[in-house]
């Protein structure tokens, strides 16, 4: 399976491209430093597209000619588009993909997006210490992601398949290989390298998420 990635180089991000290689994924990662794939670079069937995700151009290299499309994108600090580049991405990529249908060329079957417990309709399962936490320290990165989610089930709806993945507070650790996956988890958490390993076995093909938004915890 030929897989687009977008915030490859994040820590959520990393454990998706390394797991998927193993799988014998064939996967092509935006990056703006390829120095921060570290040990992954120069892999076999790693293709490395140095660039803006958030300049067409740039996005249009990685969306063309995929089977899937995953994206774990998040703001950093100091940057000035922290709390936009979610959404703002989104829109170069839904361009990429109907302009390739537009065409006559082949689409991804399937976009999925790692979001965050809160965003959508999740919040109304979520305990009060967990709904707080969003509400007042995670705003402006839900806000993002909740635009960059409705960009994705409004615009994409019958163009091609989509899951949003949501998971709970993220934990660095080696992975488990183990999680709860429902629409109506209320909290917890998940290592990073699980949310990876639940969207490499479960997300890229299948009917079971097709099209669904799940929140995930271990």
């Amino acid at each position: 399976m030929r897989i687009g990635v977008f915030g490859g180089t994040g820590s959520t991000g990393l454990h998706f491209v390394q797991q998927a290689l193993q799988k014998g994924h064939h996967v092509t990662v935006l990056v703006r430093d390829a120095n921060r794939l570290g040990e992954l670079q120069g892999k076999e069937n790693l293709t490395v597209v140095q660039g803006s995700a958030l300049k067409q151009e740039d996005v249009d290299k990685v969306v063309t000619g995929q089977d899937v499309i995953f994206t774990a994108l998040g703001g950093r600090s100091g940057d000035d588009t922290r709390y936009t580049v979610c959404s703002q991405n989104q829109m170069l990529m839904n361009n990429s993909i109907l302009k390739e249908k537009e065409r006559g060329n082949q689409v991804p079957r399937r976009v999925v997006c790692v979001t965050s417990m809160g965003c959508g309709d999740s919040y109304q399962h979520m305990n009060c210490v967990t709904w707080m936490v969003v509400k007042f320290l995670l705003k402006k990165s839900i806000e993002d992601k909740n635009k960059q989610e409705e960009l994705i089930t409004d615009h994409l709806h019958g163009v091609c398949e989509w899951t949003i993945v949501r998971p709970g507070g993220l934990v660095d650790g080696q992975g488990t290989g183990v999680w709860n996956a429902s629409p109506t988890i209320g909290g917890g958490s998940i290592l990073r390298a699980d949310v990876a390993k639940f969207c490499v076995e479960k997300c890229l093909e299948g009917a079971e998420y097709a099209c669904k938004a799940v929140s995930v915890v271990n």
